[in-house]
């Protein structure tokens, strides 16, 4: 059962979810230039995807899958600015919200304030998050945002607010659809609801928008075999999260072994959302913004992480902020945005600097996780054990 908090600490989450949000918010919006029409050079210009949704903005035809993600542009055409500043104003407000949501469902979770703080800003400096400030114009951070509602109707047992996230989200982007499952557990008529709505949804994504798509990329094909490819995509994965990738394994894996009501559905959560970067980076051009969607879940990840080492996580808090000024051209390091037009060309252009961040980070995170996880080993070393005990935890 759920902890309660009095009044007085409803209103102080509150007053500190929306104090970090507009803290945050500010933060992307003033170091993160995002593209625009006349941008100085190519990386800040629109992207074809941009183009695709400001078309839909202003009623005209767009190609699969964009003309099937209707409402964020839906939303962007009602209000009373221009089509680009509309798409703007509605991805900037998913993302409030969406550190909102965040904050409320650690306190769920029964992470403290600190806890929940630090987790959210660890998030906010991966790769995969702040791609959304530089290109505010796709429907990433509404889909996150439903997505991390359907999360918090979960762990808050709460079948309406999973419902109508569930619709919104799918209109949103059929990424939505992974997280369906999550409920897959709920006994009597919930069940049943929940088996309609997938079965709909489902049947949405076939009829209308799967099939499409991939008749599109028979002639070229987004997924190869090639060396450069793999190694393109390793890197493009390993950045999503760069060294932060250890505390978020290290959180799944004491969600996984924690025996608290709510960790099942941490658990869950993170292998659909696993399930869905894995899928849908197979067709898709970029992989990065494929993996981010796994950042839903990764608030959580780091705090059940940052609540194991203690005052030790402190150490990585410098080098996750340099991610913000390393891992993505910005008004800091502006001078080194010259002639950018792709992310790749910043990587070269500071590799050793990021190389170094990089391997720092990785060691002090791997050490952290070394100190504090030995006990975890011998328990998931039972490879007979652990598919039988991952299946108890899924259905119990």
């Amino acid at each position: 059962m759920l902890r309660v908090p009095p009044v007085g600490d409803i209103r102080s989450d509150t007053g500190c979810a929306l104090t970090l949000a507009a803290a945050l918010f500010a933060l992307g919006y003033l170091v993160i230039p995002a593209r625009t029409n006349d941008g100085l050079w190519p990386w800040f210009k629109m992207s074809p995807d941009a183009v695709q949704y400001l078309a839909m903005t202003t009623r005209q035809p767009a190609d699969v899958p964009f003309r099937y993600r209707i409402l964020v542009p839906l939303l962007a055409s009602l209000l009373p600015v221009p089509p680009d500043t509309g798409l703007r104003i509605v991805n900037y407000t998913s993302l409030a919200v969406t550190y909102i949501v965040w904050f409320k469902l650690l306190m769920a979770l029964a992470f403290n304030r600190y806890l929940a703080s630090l987790s959210i800003f660890a998030t906010f400096t991966s790769l995969g998050h702040l791609l959304i400030y530089q290109n505010p114009y796709l429907t990433d951070s509404f889909a996150f945002m439903w997505l991390s509602f359907i999360f918090y109707s979960a762990i808050q047992n709460n079948s309406m607010l999973f419902l109508l996230s569930s619709i919104a989200g799918v209109l949103t982007r059929e990424t939505c659809l992974f997280g369906l499952p999550i409920f897959t557990t709920r006994r009597k008529v919930f069940t049943a609801l929940i088996a309609c709505v997938a079965s709909i949804m489902l049947t949405m994504l076939v009829l209308f928008a799967g099939i499409p798509a991939l008749q599109t990329s028979v002639e070229t094909p987004y997924f190869s075999s090639a060396p450069g490819y793999l190694l393109g995509y390793a890197a493009k994965l390993y950045f999503t999260f760069g060294f932060m990738w250890i505390p978020l394994i290290a959180g799944s894996i004491i969600a996984y072994c924690d025996n608290s009501p709510n960790s099942r559905y941490v658990v869950r959560m993170f292998l659909l959302l696993t399930a869905a970067a894995l899928t849908t980076s197979a067709i898709a051009t970029d992989t990065t913004r494929m993996y981010s969607v796994i950042q839903v879940v990764s608030p959580a990840l780091y705090a059940y992480y940052l609540q194991r080492v203690g005052k030790f996580g402190l150490i990585l808090l410098p080098l996750m902020s340099l991610n913000i000024i390393l891992g993505i051209p910005n008004r800091i390091l502006w001078s080194h945005t010259e002639g950018l037009t792709e992310l790749e060309e910043w990587y070269h252009r500071l590799n050793l600097l990021i190389i170094a961040h990089q391997v720092m980070g990785f060691l002090l995170a791997s050490l952290l996780f070394v100190r504090f996880f030995r006990e975890f080993i011998p328990s998931l070393c039972d490879t007979a054990a652990f598919p039988r005990n991952i299946l108890q935890k899924w259905l119990r």
